[in-house]
């Protein structure tokens, strides 16, 4: 019972963490740092 509870938390977590910390650091991270480089 510890497994599934642990596998089913971190599949949680992962998969609200990728989706959450992506857009939010591609758009704002990844655009800020890339245009003022470039320029």
């Amino acid at each position: 019972m510890s497994t599934p509870r642990t596998e089913a938390r971190g599949l949680g977590v992962q998969l609200i963490l990728p989706p959450k910390v992506t857009p939010d650091l591609d758009l704002p991270g990844s655009n800020q740092p890339i245009r003022p480089s470039s320029s």
